[in-house]
């Protein structure tokens, strides 16, 4: 291959992994987001029942309703695991949400990941994306 060729190829493989990093970026993002939301969500539940149990109601009557709303977000766990055969741990909710929103923003952009692996491949380890840095 001549030296314009290699040039060319080498700014397609940069062009590519320019994008492929920022809808990585993108992904990581968008995952953390969903997880914080997560968060707010269980932190509100907590500060909701014990509003109700030691101001507005008692044990009494908030002890059922505790008893159900904590079975419900287990049960969510438990579909999660079931429907993905992952555990619902920080790093798998991570890498699931990352890996959906890739998906979808690869699709948006057309961007042709099998495209930029077969470059690679082809082309040898002379194109990674440490040469294209430097």
């Amino acid at each position: 291959m001549s030296h314009d060729g290699k040039d060319h190829v080498l700014e397609e493989i940069k062009k590519l992994k320019e994008v492929e990093e920022d809808i990585d970026k993108l992904a990581k993002k968008y995952s953390h987001r969903v997880l914080w939301l997560g968060f707010g969500y269980l932190t509100l539940q907590m500060l909701l029942i014990f509003r109700l149990t030691f101001w507005e109601l008692s044990w009494d009557v908030m002890e059922p309703i505790a008893y159900f709303v904590t079975n419900i977000t287990l049960l969510v766990g438990y579909a999660f695991f079931m429907f993905t055969s992952k555990h619902p741990t920080y790093q798998n909710l991570v890498n699931i949400f990352s890996s959906a929103k890739k998906k979808k923003l690869m699709k948006s952009r057309n961007f042709d990941i099998a495209k930029l692996h077969e470059l690679e491949r082809r082309y040898g380890p002379c194109f990674t994306a440490k040469s294209i840095v430097s």
